[in-house]
């Protein structure tokens, strides 16, 4: 049985060094199947995790002319871009992967229904959304960039 086992580690040994081609080349594909199959199951692993595709949500989110604050406990402000006062407060109304949802609690003489007011903001960048309907229509406020 001893001899056996010898021969065969000694054969595929053997093997092994006289095909080195060949190793390196199954090597090489098993290697860049595991990276290819990473890049397919983390978004899996993140939407299991209900984490965003970015790997988490940022506290400050810039528009072209203010900037929107996460200040604790579900109060966000928005700040024009000199910072000196707030324009806007808003609630957090709701949470995903993909959006958070802010409540506005700023009367606005130019919005009717301000009390129902919804901004939308993309956790990962893109189009911000806003929308007063019932139903919700949502129509694009702006393009929105993590801080």
């Amino acid at each position: 049985m001893e001899d056996t086992r010898t021969t065969f580690l000694t054969a595929l040994g053997n093997w092994l060094g006289s095909n080195r081609l060949i190793v390196l080349a199954g090597a090489l594909t098993t290697l860049f199947g595991l990276i290819i199959s990473a890049n397919n199951v983390a978004p899996v692993v993140f939407k299991m995790l209900d984490l965003p595709d970015c790997l988490s949500y940022a506290t400050v989110y810039r528009l072209p002319w203010s900037s929107i604050k996460n200040e604790g406990g579900g109060s966000w402000r928005e700040y024009p871009w000199d910072g000196t006062v707030v324009a806007f407060e808003f609630r957090e109304f709701q949470r995903t992967r993909d959006s958070i949802d802010l409540l506005n609690l700023t009367p606005r003489a130019e919005v009717p229904d301000w009390q129902t007011m919804l901004v939308r903001l993309p956790v990962c960048g893109g189009t911000a959304e806003w929308t007063t309907s019932n139903p919700e229509h949502w129509v694009p406020l702006g393009e929105l960039r993590r801080d």
